[in-house]
């Protein structure tokens, strides 16, 4: 219920969207356990309790993606949900109550509305300002990835 009561907090403070379409709100209040506005605060990408990836236009509710690929791991739980800087991609960093397990980052690109891939155990990432390339790096190696075609560059 604290969800809620900061929901509706930072509604009633401008901090989001006064257009917030109340299906939405209400759902968001009973269900979300992370959620993140996209850039341009028209669409809210949010991880429920059944471990959905969900992704909503902001204004009128329109469920723009729905996405059960957090449930393949079990033993995780949804850590941070960041959007590239235009919006076109999500990434949803998962822990695992099993440490040695590590992290996986599960990426999305919003146009296609589906999954791409995952990556384990990233320790930092970078978009370029036009969504063009992501920059992974994992253990002290480093991957250079064109959005465009999902290809490996390093």
């Amino acid at each position: 219920m604290a969800f809620a009561t900061a929901l509706e907090k930072a509604v009633n403070h401008s901090l989001v969207p006064s257009k917030l379409a109340p299906d939405l709100r209400l759902y968001i209040a009973n269900n979300a356990v992370e959620l993140s506005w996209s850039p341009n605060n028209n669409l809210l990408a949010l991880v429920d309790r059944d471990k959905n990836v969900l992704i909503f236009n902001s204004s009128n509710a329109q469920q723009l993606l729905n996405s059960a690929i957090l449930r393949e791991n079990v033993n995780h739980y949804c850590r941070k949900i960041l959007w590239s800087p235009c919006g076109k991609y999500l990434m949803i960093k998962t822990d695992s109550s099993n440490r040695s397990e590590g992290t996986s980052h599960y990426f999305f690109d919003l146009s296609a509305k589906r999954h791409i891939f995952t990556y384990k155990d990233v320790y930092s990432l970078s978009w370029s300002d036009n969504d063009r390339f992501l920059l992974i790096e994992q253990k002290g190696t480093y991957r250079l990835i064109d959005l465009e075609n999902y290809h490996q560059i390093t």
